[in-house]
């Protein structure tokens, strides 16, 4: 007689099929529990669903109250201009910035001149959260080495080899209603030709 291969559903979705290996594996779950993972994936965020870390051992939220997080963007590798810029960094609402900062993950080669961090609201010239100043990363040079930073914590720029402390504007560090952060790293003499920077906010979410 041919073995039959037993087939599953989770009950509040018929198109959700599982193994019967599977349900081995998840042993006496309940209804309840089992529609958790109807459509929870890895490393995303689905409401109301089980969390999957990511195939890098990482959890996504949309934010967590009362916890501190940390919020990072690349720059990727530039190889002309003279700008870095991150992508958007996404700050949840009633939050307060604790550090900004950011590291040369890629060797920077560019012309002769200084290296300056800004943050701001958008990406380009906007410097909402933190003025721009022309050599805080590094003076006048060629090149800024992997892992030559620079942070708005003391200890860390020191820790990076920064020429001085990123400073973060007054009145702007309290974030009411949720806000999106840019920074970019600005080389004085352009003639970009190679480098990348990863760029970081610290926050601490207080409602």
């Amino acid at each position: 007689m041919a073995t039959r291969t037993k087939k599953y559903w989770l009950a509040n979705n018929p198109n959700a099929e599982i193994t019967n290996a599977e349900v081995v594996a998840l042993g006496d779950q309940t209804e309840t529990e089992l529609d958790l993972l109807d459509g929870a994936s890895a490393g995303t965020v689905a409401n109301s669903k089980a969390v999957i870390y990511s195939s890098a051992g990482q959890v996504k939220a949309t934010s967590f109250n009362g916890a501190e997080g940390v919020l990072y963007a690349n720059s990727g590798v530039v190889t002309s201009g003279a700008v870095w810029d991150s992508g958007a960094m996404t700050m949840p609402a009633n939050s307060i910035i604790t550090d900004l900062g950011v590291v040369c993950t890629t060797l920077v080669a560019a012309g002769s001149g200084t290296y300056g961090t800004r943050f701001g609201v958008s990406a380009g010239t906007d410097a909402t959260y933190s003025a721009a100043i022309a050599d805080n990363i590094k003076g006048t040079s060629t090149s800024v080495a992997v892992g030559k930073g620079v942070s708005s914590v003391a200890t860390t720029t020191t820790s990076l080899g920064g020429a001085a402390v990123l400073v973060l504007a007054a009145d702007s560090v309290y974030v009411a209603a949720g806000d999106e952060i840019f920074g970019r790293v600005t080389s004085s003499a352009g003639s970009i030709t190679g480098g990348a920077f990863t760029f970081w906010v610290k926050y601490m979410q207080v409602a």
